[in-house]
């Protein structure tokens, strides 16, 4: 399967990967024929995209980082925390018997992130906080940080932007550019967000992430501007997995960036906004072209991401569909660790595949359930 941002999904693609709401409830099922109700219904939600099924990407299987099931725990424990429908005590237990839980799965995998996350506006506030954990988590992890350290950075990074439940829904959802009075309220988020988690009883470790997260390494962050290692560890860590997954997210004031210019930002911005040594243990656990991306190569081919390389993420393994023009007979994989003078110029939001665009006639349309 592949993925296809949603200003390019058309009738007739085929859904390759279940899409669930904040509950676990399937809007729509891995299977089913889209059409311009669905497509329209996927754009009022502002999903960033799904991934479809079809000729050119048969067997390709993006991996999650950890199960469904799990993420939806995640998302579950912050909103009941959020709306202060668990005690204090019970917050603390839920959320350390989540993050063991997560801790384990992603040192058990040696996971890394390898897949465009399917996001709807409507949910971004949890399931931005559940992915700044993993990326976070595999940051930790890349930089050799023990058990105990993972649980509490993953406590602090889930919790990050706890602090957010205090500002209106009209300014964190607000299409046009903030007025000064809005942006400084929104920048005491931290600071309300730190004074909650060690009310709640959360450790100084745990809160010192939270409160830290918009520091920047050159001292321009806030809302204390600190500087290099005055901003913790975990401050340091959650800043750039929140950074990146808050620039690969549909907002409601721009669409996402493609993984890829996510990544380049971040790369940019070492030793600037960002602790070097983070950034290194992010270009090793977060891919810029993930698996069934389509990309443009500098020799004006173009193919499918089949395999990526943790020490060489900008040179994945590709499957060839294209050269200029024209497709392709037989597809044939490109290695770009071994074929150095090639390199990848882009990620292909608006690719289509008019080889197999008679896929959809072979199946039965909607004959699966759907929300929708």
């Amino acid at each position: 399967m592949r993925f296809v941002d949603i200003d390019h999904l058309e009738e007739g693609m085929i859904v390759g990967k279940d899409i669930v709401d904040l509950n676990g409830n399937i809007l729509l099922r891995a299977g089913v024929v889209l059409n311009d109700f669905y497509i329209e219904r996927l754009k009022e939600k502002k999903f960033n995209g799904i991934y479809i099924e079809d000729e050119i990407s048969y067997g390709i299987i993006p991996s999650d980082v950890i199960p469904q099931q799990l993420k939806l725990k995640m998302m579950k424990i912050l909103h009941l925390i959020a709306e202060k429908e668990l005690s204090y005590d019970s917050s603390i237990e839920e959320i350390k018997k989540v993050i063991i839980d997560v801790v384990e799965e992603l040192t058990r995998t040696d996971a890394y992130l390898n897949i465009v996350e399917l996001k709807s506006i409507d949910e971004y506030l949890y399931s931005h906080s559940v992915n700044t954990t993993l990326i976070s988590l595999l940051i930790g992890i890349e930089m050799k940080l023990n058990k105990n350290e993972l649980y509490n950075l993953g406590m602090s990074a889930l919790l990050h932007d706890i602090g957010k439940k205090f500002i209106g829904q009209e300014i964190l959802n607000k299409p046009g550019k903030l007025t000064e009075e809005e942006f400084e309220k929104v920048k005491m988020h931290p600071i309300w967000g730190y004074k909650y988690a060690k009310d709640m009883g959360f450790s100084l470790l745990v809160c010192s992430g939270i409160i830290d997260h918009h520091e920047k390494y050159n001292g321009e962050g806030y809302p204390n501007k600190k500087k290099g290692k005055q901003i913790s560890l975990y401050g340091r860590i959650i800043s750039v997995a929140d950074v990146y997954d808050a620039l690969i997210s549909t907002r409601t004031y721009r669409k996402a960036f493609p993984p890829h210019e996510a990544f380049e930002y971040i790369i940019s911005q070492a030793g600037i906004h960002f602790d070097n040594e983070v950034v290194n243990g992010f270009m090793h656990r977060v891919f810029p072209y993930p698996v069934g991306t389509i990309v443009q190569l500098s020799n004006g081919m173009v193919g499918i991401v089949v395999r990526n390389h943790r020490s060489f993420p900008l040179r994945p393994d590709v499957k060839v569909l294209k050269i200029k023009d024209d497709f392709v007979d037989e597809p044939y994989l490109l290695e770009l660790t071994k074929n150095l003078n090639i390199t990848i110029l882009s990620s292909l939001n608006d690719f289509t595949n008019e080889k197999s665009n008679s896929i959809a006639d072979t199946k039965e349309e909607n004959k699966l359930n759907c929300k929708y």
